[in-house]
């Protein structure tokens, strides 16, 4: 499939978006399939003890062992995008007495999403030319929405943070380090570290917000 005058190209984590959607000078591909899932930050705490476990520093930094394209995440949850990440553990009265966030009693915890992908041909060979001095493509990740710091990988490295978690953004794949990370005609592996709570200065029993905020991508 040709691409348009603008040769424009994104990968886009969008509600209710097809699978491959073309507008003029611009290509979709759909990003809500095919991830994996685990909360904590670099295990799984249990969801049932008395208070929930928070690490004492949140910060994955700048190469951590779960954004590594040869990390097994293979007993991580398959989930596809939107996603609640503390929903799915359920509420418990046991790690929120007091009733946690918006009297949820649902735990709140620090996670991480990780999704492996590989460009479609017709991406690759443009890249390709790109990368020979014809920058003419341009390929980027568009999101809706994570709640709510965000530190986002590619193949092991840090390529981007985000604060806001009720604003969508975008993070380019062709331009700055991401450039050199992004592999053409290979897999890739892209990681998501999720704080819902914007580090490690609330308490376990109050959090960000008197309401409900939820934790995720969406």
């Amino acid at each position: 499939e040709h691409l348009s005058d603008q040769h424009n190209m994104a990968f886009v984590a969008l509600l209710f978006a097809p699978a491959v959607a073309t507008a003029a000078g611009r290509q979709v591909a759909t990003f809500d399939f095919g991830w994996r899932h685990r909360l904590g930050l670099h295990a799984e705490g249990p969801p049932t003890v008395n208070p929930w476990p928070l690490p004492n520093n949140t910060s994955p930094g700048n190469s951590p062992p779960e954004a590594a394209p040869t990390y097994a995440d293979g007993t991580w949850d398959q989930v596809v995008l939107p996603h609640d990440g503390l929903v799915a553990t359920g509420p418990s009265n046991i790690s929120c007495p007091s009733g946690c966030s918006g009297r949820s009693y649902i735990p709140r915890s620090v996670m991480w999403y990780r999704k492996t992908f590989q460009l479609p041909p017709s991406w690759a060979e443009e890249l390709a030319d790109n990368r020979s001095g014809l920058d003419t493509t341009s390929i980027w990740l568009e999101f809706d929405g994570v709640f709510r710091a965000t530190s986002i990988y590619l193949n092991g490295e840090v390529l981007a943070q985000n604060a806001q978690g009720y604003l969508g953004f975008q993070v380019p794949l062709t331009s700055g380090r991401a450039r050199s990370l992004l592999r053409a005609t290979e897999s890739n592996v892209l990681a998501l570290f999720v704080d819902p709570d914007t580090g490690a200065g609330f308490s376990p029993s109050r959090r960000s917000g008197w309401w409900y905020e939820g934790g995720g991508i969406y």
